[in-house]
């Protein structure tokens, strides 16, 4: 089985990859490529083969590399972890043989806007955090704090918290933005997994322990009903097989929704240690249509209250 994994330097693709080395009984050859060397890439010494690819914003030309290798190297399987690549696979998906699993365009579209996911998850009935038009309705007394958001981004990039009470607050009222209730509370990201049909067969919720560089370092595997939830009523209205995940925050026993990334969490490997390896459910039933097991019995194989530490490897590459 020949795996392509684009972009084997983002810390998702790198725990897609981990997974795939300890499949039972196959040995894929695991390709990687991005438009930066290997040496200086962090997975580029992990696959099998490495290929320099054009810039993803050279669409075209990106495409046609993708298609080359894919031809070349008789790939088996894509799996892309990165929101823009997604989308532009997604619209040029009859080129491609191999497997991809990819939600609709208009998933892809409406959970890269911030704002409108927002709004429309509120509609299911779950919270999110207050937004504002007018910051003249923020009570300062309960709670100063705001969030500025980008309403077009991904993976929780373009946040900028400000404080009112200050008496200078950086100028981020621009209508790229828009404003937010800041939550206190206890963030979480749920690891998500669906079969063909959208249906959720896995939600694993993760508790932010300790935070490096933007990325958990340290989380704990939690069993919150409420936030398991949300994720049902979610996962029932919209349909995303295969791998996403969801954030929230958590104040007063109550989630407040964040937002949903439609592709494997960047510390996703930490609820597969937690429970087991999911790139094996994964390639039985998309590659090998294999049927899956109920909700319940995935939820049943997980360590709850376990607490899961990040490592990292050391690799060396001849320089530069």
């Amino acid at each position: 089985m020949n795996i392509l994994l684009p972009q084997p330097h983002y810390f998702s693709s790198i725990c897609i990859l981990k997974m795939l080395r300890k499949l039972p009984d196959i040995s894929p050859k695991i390709i990687g490529c991005s438009q930066f060397s290997k040496n200086i890439v962090n997975g580029g010494g992990l696959v099998d083969e490495y290929y320099v690819s054009p810039s993803l914003e050279n669409e075209d030309a990106y495409i046609g590399f993708l298609k080359k290798i894919c031809r070349e190297c008789d790939i088996n399987i894509l799996i892309s972890s990165d929101e823009d690549e997604l989308k532009l696979l997604k619209k040029n998906e009859q080129l491609f043989e191999c497997l991809m699993i990819i939600p609709s365009l208009e998933i892809l579209e409406l959970f890269t806007d911030k704002l409108t996911a927002s709004i429309e998850i509120n509609k299911l009935g779950i919270p999110i955090p207050q937004i504002y038009n007018d910051l003249c309705l923020v009570d300062k007394n309960k709670n100063s704090k705001i969030i500025f958001r980008k309403k077009t981004s991904v993976a929780s990039q373009g946040i900028w918290i400000a404080d009112l009470k200050d008496h200078y607050i950086e100028n981020h009222f621009t209508s790229d933005n828009f404003i937010q209730e800041y939550i206190d509370g206890y963030e979480y990201t749920v690891d998500i997994f669906c079969d063909k049909e959208g249906n959720l067969k896995l939600a694993i919720p993760r508790k932010r322990l300790d935070v490096r560089s933007g990325v958990t370092y340290k989380c704990q595997i939690e069993k919150n009903e409420s936030i398991i939830e949300s994720c049902k009523t979610i996962y029932s209205y919209y349909s995303i097989p295969g791998f996403s995940n969801v954030q929230f925050k958590f104040r007063d026993n109550k989630p407040y929704f964040i937002e949903l990334n439609p592709r494997f969490a960047g510390t996703g490997i930490a609820s597969s240690l937690a429970s087991f390896n999911i790139m094996i459910p994964f390639v039985e039933h998309f590659y090998y249509n294999k049927p899956l097991e109920s909700f319940e019995f995935y939820m049943g194989t997980v360590a709850w209250n376990s607490i899961i530490t990040r490592f990292y490897e050391e690799i060396i590459s001849p320089s530069l």
